[in-house]
């Protein structure tokens, strides 16, 4: 063999091997995860998919039972404190997409998986468009809710869809 031919094969023959490596990994099946989270009312939630977990090891994973977006970083977030002040925070800020349904049981988890972290409910809110909780611990809040969308404008029209969010400080 010439030094040509080596020098090739030293060349291309590591990187036709990466290539057909890379093709089968990319096809092949991923396994898929099964997250669980039981609440006190015996429920208990699914998705065949992971949870995307909030980057704080004192805050829950997000509700699992609807998709999440991305984290965005705010400027300015109004929280409410324990002795009723209202604070303007940066923090982030997470949305669920469109949500056809009701989550029945999405204030129970996160009273329930907030409480077991240390964090204590400071208000609630509910109205004909949304429905929110104010939480503490220390000198971190967080406030989860949600938001409607309807078929007419004003709150006369029927409810389309629910917008679920969660917003907490850094």
């Amino acid at each position: 063999m010439g030094k040509v031919t080596k020098m090739l094969l030293f060349l291309v023959l590591p990187l036709v091997v990466g290539l057909i490596a890379a093709f089968a990994f990319s096809n092949a099946k991923k396994e898929k995860q099964k997250v669980e989270f039981v609440v006190p009312s015996g429920n208990v939630f699914s998705r065949v998919t992971p949870t995307p977990y909030i980057i704080s090891p004192d805050l829950p994973p997000l509700y699992p039972g609807i998709e999440w977006g991305e984290p965005q970083l705010i400027d300015e977030i109004v929280f409410r404190k324990e002795s009723g002040e209202l604070i303007t925070l940066p923090g982030i800020n997470i949305n669920s997409g469109s949500v056809k349904k009701y989550e029945e049981s999405f204030f129970e988890y996160y009273t329930t998986q907030l409480k077991a972290k240390g964090w204590y409910e400071v208000d609630s809110a509910s109205g004909p468009e949304g429905e929110l909780y104010h939480y503490q611990s220390g000198n971190r809040y967080l406030t989860v809710g949600y938001n409607v969308s309807r078929n007419q404008y004003g709150t006369e029209g029927s409810i389309t869809a629910y917008e679920y969010y969660i917003r907490y400080s850094q």
